[in-house]
């Protein structure tokens, strides 16, 4: 058996973008800032892993018609991660799941940004196995993911469990086989006990 979790809004929780918008300069609204910056097409091909953070980060600025510099918005980006946006139960499934010596993993979408500042503030070698988008060049909900994770691990299909908060993720892991089920941080311990009957 192994055990996937999804990063946002299951081990830690949704970045606050409001927060970034307002530590720069903008001439755009907060809604328009937000769509910028989850999903233009160049943030798509950021958390793919094919444009580099600068880049990433000069085209956000530009789109919003901010004159601060790429490091102020990664200082503003920054201040997004410390270890109070970790979600507390998945944590502990994550512990517990270890001590039973239980393989985990964790599969995201996530731009190189997130990753550079989430191993500050959590130690990801804890997982057996890392599937992220901007290193393996592929994206959730499209089916091929799924099948690079079930290749890369080994195993069949239904041996493999994985929590998301998003239904067209888990819809898209179930098609392949795989015990997907829609849970995030204040969901999870109720949805890992009654789908894995583990307590």
């Amino acid at each position: 058996m192994v055990v996937l979790f999804d990063l946002g809004n299951v081990i830690i929780k949704p970045a606050d973008v409001r927060k970034v918008y307002e530590k720069l300069v903008c001439k755009v609204s907060y809604e328009r800032f937000k769509d910028v910056w989850e999903n233009h097409a160049n943030v798509y091909l950021w958390h793919l892993g094919k444009i580099s953070n600068t880049d990433a980060m000069k085209f956000i600025l530009d789109k919003v018609g901010s004159p601060n510099t790429v490091k102020e918005l990664e200082c503003a980006f920054a201040s997004l991660y410390s270890t109070e946006i970790l979600n507390k139960d998945t944590i502990e499934i994550i512990g517990s799941l270890k001590r039973e010596k239980i393989k985990i993993g964790v599969l995201s979408n996530l731009r190189t940004l997130d990753l550079d500042y989430l191993k500050k503030i959590f130690d990801i070698n804890v997982f057996d196995y890392h599937f992220w988008s901007c290193e393996i060049n592929l994206l959730k909900p499209h089916r091929e993911i799924f099948q690079y994770v079930i290749n890369h691990i080994g195993c069949q299909p239904n041996e493999i469990y994985y929590f998301d908060d998003h239904e067209p993720h888990v819809a898209a892991a179930k098609q392949l086989g795989i015990n997907a089920y829609v849970a995030d941080g204040g969901t999870i311990e109720e949805v890992f006990k009654d789908k894995l009957r583990f307590s």
